[in-house]
């Protein structure tokens, strides 16, 4: 199933901040507030990508690092790598 048809819209983007807008609204993605960067990043990384809706992260508040720096991750990986099948970058073909 194509989700950006289920939401009834085709889902573009112009950059990265967009994308992940994109992904916020096909709810698929998860947010995570005051991440340890050493033990829990790839640790919360790993065990989303086990689940069956493997939904993107978006580490906020990561601690040693200013406020602003954050870290996405499961963009496209998952059981379902299809999921971002028709979030396509403007101007951009994903022949």
């Amino acid at each position: 199933m194509d989700l950006s048809r289920a939401a009834g819209r085709n889902v573009t983007y112009d950059d990265l901040r967009e994308f992940i807008n994109q992904v916020a609204d096909l709810q698929a993605l998860r947010h995570v507030a005051g991440a340890d960067p050493k033990f829990e990043i790839g640790g919360f990384t790993e065990v989303a990508a086990g689940l069956p809706d493997c939904p993107a992260l978006l580490f906020d508040h990561i601690h040693g690092y200013p406020a602003g720096f954050r870290v996405f991750t499961n963009a496209t990986t998952g059981a379902r790598p299809w999921r971002w099948a028709s979030i396509r970058r403007c101007g951009h073909s994903t022949r």
